[in-house]
């Protein structure tokens, strides 16, 4: 499922295919239904070594290599360098899903952390027109206000599940400096809020080029 997390889009029926296309989906749901689902296939998979630890065996350099212990990498999208590389990025937005489901306090940010995680990793989650305007859509009415964000991602869906006649625009270069390993770090609900404001920020303004393709999206599917 899309961001390892089969990531319903908040406010209605879209979710999110593995190859990132906007799927059909029934009535408004939970969006951490979808999160407890996926931890609980990792859980079962006793996927439970810290996210980000790094242990280092010590025959490793006579050895040249080490069983069992990825090496850090970039991850292909966002370039954060962690244990692991793309999949390690992948490990740590999933992380934040567990905590999003295990405490409320940080649950009411699901959708935003959704959507800025997919649009720094557009070759993954946003590979289609669709699958992307829902993300572009709904970091531009978060940013624009947080307040209304909600009801503008619904009618985004609405719209979204029709006939739109969208194509996919040309991504920016980079997708910015801050990644998901500053919300991972973060333990206080307060703290987890300003540090997300940032780096939603950052990815947002990265797309730039992108602002008024995103406020026209959301121009059509209210009218």
């Amino acid at each position: 499922m899309g961001l390892g997390l089969a990531a319903t889009v908040a406010g209605g029926g879209l979710a999110l295919g593995s190859d990132g296309v906007v799927e059909g989906g029934g009535a408004e749901q939970a969006t951490m239904n979808a999160v407890a689902i996926a931890i609980g296939r990792r859980m079962a998979r006793c996927y439970v070594r810290r996210i980000g630890t790094h242990r280092k065996p010590p025959d490793r350099e006579a050895r040249g290599h080490t069983i069992g212990v990825e090496a850090d990498a970039a991850c292909s999208s966002c370039g954060l360098v962690v244990e692991g590389g793309t999949q390690g990025c992948q490990r740590l937005f999933e992380s934040i899903g567990l905590r999003e489901y295990e405490d409320m306090r940080f649950a009411r940010y699901h959708r935003i952390v959704v959507d800025v995680y997919a649009m720094q990793h557009p070759d993954r989650y946003g590979r289609s027109a669709k699958s992307f305007a829902a993300h572009l859509t709904g970091l531009c009415a978060w940013i624009d206000d947080e307040a209304s964000a909600q009801s503008v991602n619904a009618a985004v869906q609405r719209w979204l599940s029709g006939p739109s006649p969208i194509e996919k625009p040309a991504l920016p270069t980079s997708f910015g400096a801050d990644t998901v390993r500053a919300l991972v770090d973060t333990d206080d609900p307060v703290r987890y809020g300003q540090v997300l404001r940032r780096w939603a920020r950052t990815t947002w303004d990265a797309y730039a080029s992108l602002h008024s393709t995103a406020h026209a999206w959301i121009a059509a599917a209210q009218r």
